[in-house]
């Protein structure tokens, strides 16, 4: 199975302070248009839990085909210097 334009975790971030860094927290999911779904705090550890509306992927894919468009031949150099 094919994987693109699905639903991600747009930003994962540790919360709180640490030494001389403070870490803003504020995790969050996104649909494929980049609409926030769902949002961490900024001041506590927390786990989010969303729900994705599977026919929106497959809206989305449709809509938006990159695997199909892809150009293969543009990037078969890099594949060879990375992978072997």
């Amino acid at each position: 199975m094919r994987f693109q334009m699905v639903y991600l975790s747009g930003s994962i971030n540790r919360v709180q302070k640490e030494k001389d860094l403070t870490f803003w927290g504020n995790s969050f999911i996104c649909n494929p248009f980049g609409k926030l779904i769902k949002q961490a705090s900024g001041n506590k550890a927390e786990i989010i839990i969303a729900s994705c509306k599977l026919d929106e992927i497959e809206a989305t894919r449709q809509s938006w085909p990159f695997l199909r468009d892809r150009r293969i031949d543009c990037y078969n150099n890099l594949n060879k210097i990375f992978l072997g």
